[in-house]
């Protein structure tokens, strides 16, 4: 994103910007919000809305699955350091962008109370302007 917004004359882009993303992609566009990682500390302007469609942001999940989530993304040894820096629910802050969240409450991949509903929570809390918007398994998408 710095390299786009560095050269938004050649790209023909504005400064102004959205981002989204989908299940891992939602653990990414979230950190972009944090207060260590996110745009502040490399030099972004702030995005003008988030949104995080069943988004990883906790590893709060204890099972095989996620261990081997884990272990894909942290080396040995420093893994529990890791893990809190790259927990966007444990780094909000009142500067945060104003966010959507949507996720299915049975997700059985990334459970819903741990990750949509709580950074949602945790949003809430710190006066963050944000929508969450929760759906059944079975609803229909295609009409």
């Amino acid at each position: 994103m710095k390299f786009i917004l560095d050269q938004k004359e050649k790209f023909q882009v504005e400064e102004r910007y959205a981002a989204f993303g989908f299940s891992a992609g939602g653990h990414l566009v979230s950190e972009l919000g944090t207060d260590n990682e996110g745009y502040k500390v490399y030099g972004l302007p702030k995005p003008q809305m988030l949104g995080l469609c069943y988004p990883l942001v906790a590893f709060a999940q204890e099972d095989e699955q996620m261990e081997n989530c884990l272990n894909i993304m942290f080396e040995d040894g420093k893994r529990e350091e890791m893990k809190d820096q790259f927990t966007p629910v444990e780094h909000l802050d009142r500067d945060y962008p104003k966010t959507f969240i949507w996720q299915t409450v049975e997700d059985e991949q990334v459970p819903f109370e741990a990750n949509g509903h709580e950074i949602y929570r945790r949003l809430q809390k710190l006066g963050v302007p944000s929508k969450l918007k929760t759906y059944s398994m079975d609803c229909t998408v295609w009409d």
